[in-house]
């Protein structure tokens, strides 16, 4: 990881603007965004865990939910072990369970005003949100997240492995038939000069 970073972007469309430096661009996975998760979860782990009441105005349901963002990892059997892919995901958990939601869901949450904090203060003391969301969240990842991600991973790395036996498959291909062709000229040269000397054996003595 750099020491110092010139600019930096969550935004894919201003990494390279016309007139400042390249950016790097923040995701879940580069190094900053990861050292600074650490960070935030190192010193306000404890009050992360009790969330923030937020709203958005566009769903039309009132219906209660609880936003879970799971980290899930797929390593190989390295000693130590190393990430081959790492996923972020989000789900809603409500009263029926847990759903997966869209990637940016939360872009759509707003803080609550004055006048909305009595009617939602209700809402952290029911008893669906004290019965081990934590577990339901694992638990969804398990059954639905981790799945699809291990799929995606094996479709991936049997791509790359794929491409890479032929790879190295042409490579010696190509070496097999170089080193053949090689052989073969080699051969011929020695024929010319084999001949001469057998001519020579062949020739009498002069008189």
């Amino acid at each position: 990881m750099l020491h110092k970073y010139e600019r930096v972007t969550f935004d894919r469309g201003l990494v390279r603007p016309a007139a400042a430096p390249r950016a790097d661009l923040l995701a879940p996975g580069h190094p900053l965004l990861d050292a600074v998760t650490d960070l935030v979860i190192e010193r306000y782990g404890s009050l992360l865990k009790h969330g923030t009441m937020l709203v958005n105005r566009h769903d039309p349901s009132d219906q209660p939910c609880l936003l879970a963002a799971i980290t899930q990892e797929i390593t190989d059997g390295h000693d130590p072990a190393r990430t081959v892919s790492k996923r972020f995901d989000f789900a809603e958990i409500s009263p029926a369970g847990a759903e997966p939601a869209a990637q940016a869901r939360y872009l759509d949450y707003e803080p609550i005003d004055p006048t909305e904090r009595n009617a939602v203060a209700t809402v952290v003391t029911e008893l669906w949100l004290r019965s081990g969301v934590d577990q339901i969240a694992v638990d969804w990842a398990i059954e639905h997240g981790m799945p699809a991600l291990l799929a995606q991973t094996r479709e991936q790395v049997c791509a790359r492995t794929g491409q890479t036996r032929r790879l190295v498959r042409q490579r010696l291909t190509q070496e097999i038939n170089y080193w053949d062709a090689r052989h073969a000229e080699l051969l011929e040269a020695e024929r010319p000069v084999a001949s001469s000397r057998s001519a020579r054996n062949r020739v009498p003595p002069s008189p």
